[in-house]
């Protein structure tokens, strides 16, 4: 049952017994590669953007541990999931995929808790994944952005002034 936003809630809407299913409902509006996992590593359910960044097929990564496609240590692995369980905010990490082409791309990744650990059933978390490039192109785009607006502002002071001393 989804819940509306709060401050205290977090970045993410909080969810209660959230299933795979309807991970792949939320999944597919989701424009950003997005996991649903478990606090062991256990993948239950990926969107179409994130199995195109891991190169395999939806079946392919169902049910397999998270770390098996990926170059990182499973214990860094493991102690970020865990962070990541114990938060409704989200919690900035760094995964390197290795794709099915053979290549490794590192990813910014921001994960947080849907469902904490419940008696027999370990917590549910939500990562989301970007190209650490893009990341860093976007970052570079706001930066050239801020900047002009700047110079647009300075022009601005200057023209006004120069409209006063007349």
């Amino acid at each position: 049952m989804f819940q509306p936003f709060t401050p205290q809630t977090g970045f993410f809407c909080q969810v209660s017994n959230m299933t795979p299913e309807q991970f792949s409902e939320l999944g597919r509006v989701l424009p950003e590669p997005s996991v649903f996992i478990n606090s062991t590593g256990e993948i239950l359910a990926i969107n179409k953007p994130a199995t195109s960044l891991f190169g395999l097929p939806m079946k392919e990564l169902e049910g397999k541990q998270l770390c098996k496609f990926l170059s990182d240590l499973e214990e860094n692995v493991m102690k970020y999931l865990q962070l990541c369980s114990k938060s409704r905010k989200m919690v900035i990490g760094s995964l390197t995929i290795y794709t099915s082409a053979g290549d490794t791309i590192i990813c910014r990744s921001q994960g947080a808790v849907i469902r904490p650990k419940q008696l027999e059933s370990p917590a549910k978390l939500l990562l989301c994944l970007e190209k650490k490039s893009e990341a860093n192109k976007n970052f570079i785009l706001l930066n050239k952005k801020i900047q002009e607006l700047n110079t647009q502002a300075k022009l601005k002071l200057v023209l006004r002034e120069l409209y006063h001393l007349r």
